[in-house]
């Protein structure tokens, strides 16, 4: 075994650098905010309902002619104990792409319209954030910025169509779709909660494009991520300092504090409301993204536009109007598990409202019947990290070991003659094999 002759200076290094590991505060921003969001649970009685669980996994590697092999799993796990769903697929890409994970995706919507079509099921539990899912692909079909390559945007394409036809499965067959992220940093509820605050704390002194861009940012998401909101923000702070007991500089600060999010804010404000256990309170939300607001394409009609275009650039037939009218709303709120834990956070669609909509304002607080879906959820949690049996059990099974890759990999070499770049074959071990 090779000696690490680093390790020494490593411990040196993390000795000297501990401070930066310190956890970003949120208890003085949730005195200011000073709203209630959290409905405590006390009892937690498993439902009696059926639920499959879905989780996929991906790994690359480097092709000795610059490109690299992609491979997606997703498996499908039932409560009930039937045969799994289970589904991979492969492809050649350009390096740094974002096939993979689209891949990944939509082998993951595959295998859950499959389980919900095929048998009878309450809960379909799918792994990470729906509305982070449908954005992703949103902005690497229509935003310039992005500039995927051609084989981005057909994978992409092909992954939001599966979504929706994943959604729409269960629409039909009466199933509910639980959307569950373990480490979310969606700043969603915080922004609104801040923006918010702001308004409230600084009526009577600004107006007009001030008072434009407070509202602006309790409504969309990401707009203190735009150079100019992020400016003027600042100036706010700094000609405001003062008011309040400093309250707006610490808005402010928090609000361009990208290490703070929905999760910990939330977790912040159960601790000062003694809530050891409960669920947030649900928001509504639709295509809030600034990025799009600022490009002009948050309709419909001009989004389906320009993600034809770009789809039609690539070589891909898309009805994107078709696709982006179908898709729904996604309420999102987060449930605490623990004393100790961070909330999870937790998206279902809802259909009666599409996502691009302006029936209602694409942010808002909304009454939900919550209890069976905390019920599921808290009677599957065991600790932080098995966050939920079922989930944790496809999540087992579609992630790649290392061990199960290298298996792929001389697969395809035997096959297909696969041609690993030197630094893949190190990588995985294989110079030797």
């Amino acid at each position: 075994m090779v000696p690490d002759l680093f390790f020494d200076l490593f411990a040196r290094r993390l000795r000297e650098k501990s401070g930066v590991f310190a956890p970003v505060s949120a208890d003085p921003l949730a005195a200011i905010i000073g709203e209630s969001m959290w409905s405590a649970v006390d009892k937690v009685a498993p439902p009696d309902v059926s639920a499959v669980a879905v989780d996929g996994g991906v790994q690359s590697a480097g092709l000795s002619d610059g490109r690299q092999l992609v491979v997606a799993r997703a498996i499908a796990i039932s409560s009930a104990g039937s045969a799994p769903v289970r589904d991979v697929d492969l492809d050649v890409a350009p390096q740094g792409g974002g096939v993979g994970v689209s891949m990944m995706t939509r082998l993951e919507m595959g295998v859950a319209a499959k389980a919900v079509r095929e048998g009878r099921v309450d809960y379909a539990l799918m792994d990470g954030s729906l509305y982070v899912k449908i954005m992703t692909l949103i902005h690497s079909i229509a935003l310039d910025r992005v500039a995927p390559g051609p084989g981005e945007v057909r994978e992409a394409v092909k992954t939001l169509e599966s979504i929706k036809d994943f959604l729409d499965a269960c629409r039909d067959a009466g199933a509910r779709s639980l959307f569950v992220s373990k480490d979310s940093h969606l700043k969603i509820i915080k922004d609104y909660l801040i923006f918010t605050a702001l308004q409230r704390l600084l009526a009577g002194h600004v107006d007009g494009e001030d008072l434009e861009l407070l509202s602006r940012g309790a409504q969309l998401y990401s707009l203190s991520w735009l150079r100019s909101g992020r400016q003027r923000l600042a100036e706010i702070a700094r000609e405001y300092e003062g008011l309040n007991g400093d309250s707006v500089r610490l808005l402010v600060e928090k609000e361009l504090d990208q290490y703070l999010g929905d999760s910990l804010l939330l977790g912040s404000m159960a601790r000062r409301e003694g809530v050891r256990r409960g669920v947030s309170r649900p928001m509504l939300v639709g295509a809030v993204d600034a990025y799009l607001r600022k490009a002009g394409l948050d309709s419909v009609d001009s989004l389906g536009r320009a993600m034809e275009r770009r789809a039609r650039e690539a070589g891909a037939s898309f009805d994107a109007v078709t696709t982006l009218s179908g898709l729904p709303r996604v309420l999102m709120f987060h449930v605490k598990a623990g004393d100790q834990d961070i909330p999870l956070m937790v998206e279902t669609p809802l259909h009666k409202w599409g996502f691009l909509s302006d029936e209602l304002p694409r942010k808002l607080f909304y009454e939900y019947d919550w209890r069976m879906d905390a019920q599921l959820l808290m009677s599957q949690y065991v600790n932080p990290l098995n966050y939920n049996r079922l989930l944790m059990l496809a999540h087992h099974y579609a992630t790649f070991t290392a061990a199960q890759f290298q298996e792929y990999l001389l697969l395809a070499k035997r096959e297909v003659g696969l041609g690993s770049s030197r630094r893949g074959m190190i990588g995985f071990g294989m110079l030797n094999g």
